[in-house]
């Protein structure tokens, strides 16, 4: 598993044999960075502006999983994901 926030700019998503994507919704996005790292809204919001957007990763990746729930609910998820990309490519 590589954690790799630039994977397709430096090409690196060659070396992969999956690409995974965690998108979360952009409220949720906007109250996590707010909570996070102590931003009011509007300073959140350009952080996010400044990302791109989730269709980029829609279309480039081969999996998306969602970050919408609890930590724990997340974890249950990349769990299961993760046991099934072993299976076929482990």
């Amino acid at each position: 598993v590589i954690d790799a926030p630039q994977l397709f700019e430096a090409g690196a998503e060659r070396d992969c044999n999956v690409v995974v994507s965690v998108i979360a919704d952009k409220m949720l996005r906007l109250d996590r960075i707010m909570r996070r790292d102590g931003l009011d809204e509007k300073r959140a919001a350009e952080r996010l502006d400044a990302q791109r957007p989730d269709t980029y990763f829609l279309e480039k990746c081969d999996h998306i999983l969602y970050n919408n729930g609890d930590k724990d609910h997340f974890s249950n998820i990349c769990r299961e994901y993760f046991t099934e990309v072993l299976k076929k490519h482990g």
